[in-house]
């Protein structure tokens, strides 16, 4: 969940993020330079302010190349100070080849110009506010507008990392219980750095991994819920910890997916190096959905971190967007 600082020019990695070391250890990050960015040429691009709770928004984006959208991939990212306004590289191959859109929005507070999120503005206020249920608001609120935009016939790809990851959960986990005609158009989430512990303990895990001085100022700032020295250092507001702490973590969501059997694809990509979100919880449950859980799960487990992998696997996971967005049938 903490941020990490820049030290080097940004490169395209499995997760849209920079490829290096952590500074301090992170739930999710996206720190972006000024980068030439997809989104720059596709053909449509519109932006739209979508409703969240409490009256605050998040800046939305769906842009296409299409003439006949049959899909859309709704990219979720995670937590951090900077802007989603471009289009994550793993979908670029999808976009150009199917005939699919890319939808994403900002966190409350942080708005951008589509292709160029360097240029992002911050209302210090309204982010301080955001938590993970209006995120997840937010969510359901691109949906519609993209819905809108192409019709009640699209599917959905529910495409995240990390807070993003968990965000895609908790919504197509409502969707099922509460809209189940729309949560048979989801078809596939593709997910990476995916926390699976309770929140408490995995920002407890990742303070103690810290050096002492270093997580013994964070626990503090979280005591005193001073947003001032809890925005660089955890990119989160007590508020936001507060709403998190309370929901189920996300191998219990995916527990609560499994018992309805959806026929809906779910792949995760997970780094062996990963010091934010450890394997060992991805493996335990590969092992447990081989055993009981019947979801039609992928896991692709490779050599790298929370934050960046193999060129081979940036390829698979576009690969595997591609596929997932061929064109359907017209009996489908």
């Amino acid at each position: 969940m903490l941020p990490e600082s820049p030290t080097g020019p940004p490169s395209r990695a499995l997760d849209g993020v920079v490829d290096r070391v952590p500074v301090v250890f992170a739930l999710c990050l996206l720190v972006l330079a000024h980068t030439g960015c997809a989104g720059q040429s596709l053909k449509h691009v519109v932006q739209r302010d979508l409703p969240s709770k409490d009256g605050l928004t998040c800046r939305g984006y769906l842009g296409w190349n299409s003439t006949q959208v049959q899909h859309v991939f709704l990219w979720m990212s995670g937590t951090g100070v900077y802007s989603s306004a471009f289009i994550h590289p793993s979908v670029e191959d999808a976009l150009r080849v199917n005939p699919a859109a890319y939808l994403t929005f900002d966190k409350p507070g942080i708005r951008a110009p589509f292709g160029d999120p360097a240029k992002l503005r911050v209302n210090d206020r309204e982010l301080e506010q955001y938590t993970q249920a209006h995120m997840l608001e937010c969510a359901r609120q691109a949906m519609t507008w993209s819905e809108e935009q192409f019709g009640h016939a699209v599917h959905f790809h529910l495409r995240g990392h990390s807070e993003g990851s968990l965000v895609a959960l908790f919504l197509y986990q409502k969707l099922l219980s509460d809209e189940p005609l729309l949560a048979a158009r989801v078809s596939s989430l593709v997910l990476s750095g995916v926390g699976l512990e309770p929140f408490d303990v995995l920002i407890e895990r990742q303070l103690s991994q810290m050096p002492a001085e270093q997580g013994g100022a964070i626990r503090a700032a979280i005591q005193r819920c001073d947003w001032k020295a809890l925005k660089p250092r955890l990119a989160v507001s007590c508020n936001y910890l507060k709403d998190a702490y309370a929901r189920p973590s996300g191998r219990a969501v995916f527990e609560s997916i499994a018992l309805r059997a959806p026929p809906v694809s779910l792949f995760v990509f997970q780094g062996n190096n990963d010091s934010q979100t450890p394997a060992r919880y991805a493996r335990e449950l590969e092992a447990w959905n081989n055993q009981v859980g019947h979801l039609h799960l992928t896991f692709r487990f490779y050599e790298g971190a929370h934050v960046g992998g193999p060129p081979e696997v940036k390829r698979e996971l576009s690969d595997v967007l591609v596929r997932f967005s061929a064109p359907k049938p017209p009996d489908s």
